[in-house]
């Protein structure tokens, strides 16, 4: 028996292989058959014809394809053993790094075949065309500890500087190659909030490391190796911002000694203070003005009044006011001067929701785009004054600045912290990378034993008051198949399924209702935030929520008869509540409702308050169906929680089970049940994690469940071609 002739890196014609020029896997891998060449983050090589081929049969084809289907499509006139068939996956899945016993990419289906489990985008012809510089990616790179600890960044200096150029000399008007990626940093830790300088030659970014690495803001020069530190080592810095002129850089100092935003010289040198602390907190995301005569940046408000935009004059040293008669609870940051300087692009954060706002520079009225994105995370400007560049849940988007149309530049997640170099020729942004998963804690040795545990984000879990239909107790949201779906398992993390799959749906926050026949979660539809709830064991889920309202955070009364939710609308974010069988919301609070759960024998509602300044836990009445805005309310803590302190929640036998940031600066949480009838707190575990855990006590007794994070990692890249269409 013998296998294909042909050789391992002929070049087949491109009708040979499919009718497409090529095709985009998980929004990070280029596949181009008529090279059997494949370019991904850490790779960009040539793969055997054969495997080309059955990579093309499983991108033409997203169901299930069975072996013989394979055999005959990639070796229709040769007789061939299956273990031929096998070797070429298995191949196929080391280039994409995937996992056979946790399949994230291939998908073994046991005595039939395989499948394909991320998302595939044909590629138009012009995508895929070769760049005439030279390639982007000649291989991973592996991390080097140089002098005095620092992990060298990944970057080849002369390399660099060609693909820069070749992407200047060929911005045109015309079609360009699709964009490609480029690794700017790779030290250990977390990396963040990347800024090009004005000439496009260095990188300003904050470095979180570990104990024996520094933190604080940095400046590479790009084709170098070893960032320079600008601040002491003290602290939590975010958000640095270039002066014009590329001397100076501006940036928070969020948290420890001395905190306030800081001005500090680009090659070294003694900090200057800017704005001080106000109302307890730091003045956030600064931004120049480009005749470099004004700094514009986030400003707390007071207790309880959110954040606005505010200006200052760098000679005069005035500060004044940009939005102004913010609702309660609005939240106005990041703000970026457009490249004329006529206009100020920011986040605002109305309740659970976030739009892009922009104001003329010099006041006036603020225009909101709602390009429908779940969570906008950063934006900058692009070159024409006329698109931004936005990161956001679902992706990376050119949004038209005039209209909000958008369109998809990469289906990444897990981008971040956008920087635009003035000319265009390179974006810089955040790219994340860690293990989140679902631990089961042991409250008497505090011991954490993994239940649901993959390679990609596996969180939000819930669980099930009673055994739930099929047995498939544990309710979560995952990634694992490269889209956001409510998936299901049993109690101990086993049989895990698919419940809902849909890739525009993205589901969220799931609850079970307390008989576990029903799971209720919100999803994206139209843009908007809706509540929906669908049977436990599968089925079409059924919309609760009214045209045009942003409702989220779903949970089920206890006996099963309503659903509480929040409510987003003109700035505010209420809970209400409405029968499960579908009618009127009704409102619980008059004010400020973030989220709400009763006890478990139903006889208080826990409302947790949230403002920008502090989170309140408060206990209400159930059976009043009154807005409770006035009356007199149970106060479930002594004192009012800082907001960046309280993490999450959740009603246990006797009162709350509440988890708490231990510290801004560290990575420790603390575990505490806070009894309702007004007896001290008890300690019950402290947790690490490199982001906020969700704990969920087990209805039915046993052991709690954590989803927390393990480990983190943030790196810096660079994306060429994007100038602007």
């Amino acid at each position: 028996m013998s296998e294909n002739n042909l050789g391992e890196n002929q070049i087949p014609s491109e009708s040979d292989l499919s009718r497409h020029s090529g095709y985009l896997l998980d929004g990070r891998w280029r596949v181009l058959p008529a090279e059997n060449r494949v370019i991904g983050p850490h790779t960009d090589r040539r793969i055997a014809d054969k495997y080309m081929r059955v990579l093309v049969h499983l991108c033409d084809h997203p169901t299930v394809v069975t072996r013989e289907e394979l055999l005959q499509a990639v070796w229709p006139d040769t007789v061939v053993v299956e273990e031929v068939l096998t070797r070429a996956v298995s191949e196929l899945r080391k280039i994409f790094g995937d996992d056979p016993r946790a399949s994230h990419f291939i998908e073994t289906i046991p005595k039939r075949g395989y499948r394909l489990l991320v998302p595939v985008t044909p590629l138009p012809a012009q995508a895929v065309t070769t760049p005439t510089g030279p390639r982007l990616w000649t291989g991973w790179r592996p991390r080097v500890a140089p002098l005095l600890g620092m992990a060298a960044a990944v970057v080849a200096g002369v390399a660099f500087w060609m693909i820069v150029l070749d992407a200047r000399i060929h911005r045109s008007d015309q079609p360009g190659p699709a964009p490609s990626l480029l690794q700017l940093t790779s030290l250990k830790g977390v990396e963040e909030y990347p800024t090009l300088s004005p000439e496009g030659t260095r990188l300003a970014f904050a470095w979180e490391g570990d104990e024996k690495t520094p933190t604080g803001i940095f400046v590479l020069p790009l084709g170098q190796d070893t960032p320079l530190a600008l601040t002491p080592p003290h602290g939590h810095y975010a958000y640095p911002a270039w002066s014009p002129d590329g001397k100076f850089v501006a940036y928070s100092r969020v948290a420890g000694q001395d905190p306030g935003l800081f001005q500090v010289p680009a090659g070294g040198g003694t900090e200057k203070l800017l704005v001080p602390v106000r109302e307890g907190r730091p003045s956030i995301t600064p931004d120049f003005s480009p005749d470099g005569k004004t700094l514009v940046y986030a400003a707390p408000m007071g207790t309880q009044q959110g954040w606005h935009l505010e200006t200052l004059d760098l000679q005069e040293g005035r500060t004044a006011p940009l939005t102004r008669d913010l609702p309660t609870g609005t939240w106005d940051r990041r703000p970026r001067y457009s490249p004329d300087g006529a206009t100020v692009a920011f986040i605002r954060t109305l309740g659970a929701r976030q739009v892009l706002g922009l104001i003329p520079a010099a006041g006036g009225s603020v225009l909101t785009l709602d390009p429908g994105e779940r969570g906008i995370r950063d934006f900058d400007w692009m070159p024409d004054g006329r698109q931004l560049l936005v990161s956001a849940d679902d992706g990376m988007w050119r949004v038209d600045a005039r209209d909000g149309s958008r369109q998809l530049v990469s289906a990444d997640r897990g981008l971040s912290c956008v920087s635009v170099a003035t000319d265009g020729s390179l974006a810089a942004f955040t790219k994340a990378s860690g293990q989140w998963g679902i631990h089961a804690l042991d409250p008497d040795t505090g011991r954490l034993t993994p239940v649901v545990d993959s390679s990609r984000y596996d969180g939000r879990p819930a669980l099930s008051p009673v055994p739930a239909a099929g047995g498939r107790d544990l309710a979560f949201i995952t990634n694992r198949r490269g889209r956001y779906a409510l998936w299901t398992a049993d109690r101990d993390g086993g049989r895990p399924r698919a419940l809902l799959n849909d890739a525009d749906a993205s589901p969220d926050h799931p609850a079970w209702s307390p008989d576990g026949t029903l799971l209720a979660f919100d999803m994206l539809r139209d843009g908007h935030a809706v509540v929906a709830v669908m049977p436990a064991g599968g089925g079409a889920p059924r919309v609760l929520t009214e045209p045009g309202q942003h409702e989220a955070a779903p949970s089920f009364s206890r006996d099963g008869r309503f659903l509480y939710f929040r409510r987003s609308e003109q700035g505010h974010t209420r809970i209400f509540r409405r029968p499960v069988q579908g009618g009127p919301a009704v409102p619980v609070t008059g004010s400020e409702g973030w989220r709400a759960e009763e006890s478990l024998d139903g006889t208080r509602l826990f409302v947790q308050e949230r403002s920008w300044e502090n989170h309140r836990l408060l206990s209400l009445d159930p059976a009043n169906n009154d807005q409770q805005e006035d009356r007199e309310v149970d106060r479930l803590v002594a004192v009012d929680l800082d907001e960046d302190l309280l993490v999450d929640w959740a009603p246990v036998a006797g009162g709350l089970l509440i988890c708490r940031h231990t510290h801004h600066d560290d990575r420790t949480y603390a575990l505490e049940f806070h009894p309702t009838d007004g007896g001290p707190l008890r300690p019950v575990a402290v947790i690490e994690s490199r982001r906020d855990p969700e704990v969920v006590p087990d209805p039915a007794g046993g052991h709690t469940l954590v989803a927390l994070t393990t480990w983190l990692e943030c790196d810096l890249l660079g994306l060429t071609g994007l100038a602007p269409h």
